[in-house]
């Protein structure tokens, strides 16, 4: 962890996962799934206003369904979980994130 002055602190990470709740996510299984992500990075910049914004870098490697479960969570607002156009979820997904949120 880095403190870049008084207005960002940077976090980098080689490997974690983050679990997932596939239930009620249309992803043509229940239980939970795993996704493994890094190396990455977060940042959080605007330490001193009001408002802060986290902006995270990262290589994630799962499941596709995994991967969509995690898309359609209500805190992500990407992808409605009753939308999905693919008619079968399958198959390994490695791909990099980059989003900022504030």
């Amino acid at each position: 962890m880095d403190v870049d002055g008084l207005d960002k602190l940077s976090i980098k990470f080689d490997h974690g996962y983050q679990l997932v709740d596939r239930a009620g996510k249309n992803v043509g299984q229940n239980g939970t799934g795993r996704i493994a992500a890094g190396p990455g990075s977060m940042d959080i910049v605007g330490l001193t206003k009001k408002d802060q914004t986290g902006i995270i870098n990262t290589q994630l490697d799962g499941k596709l369904q995994d991967v969509m479960a995690l898309l359609a969570e209500p805190r992500y607002i990407c992808f409605p979980a009753t939308r999905w156009i693919f008619v079968t979820h399958a198959g390994a997904l490695n791909f990099s994130l980059c989003s900022a949120c504030p």
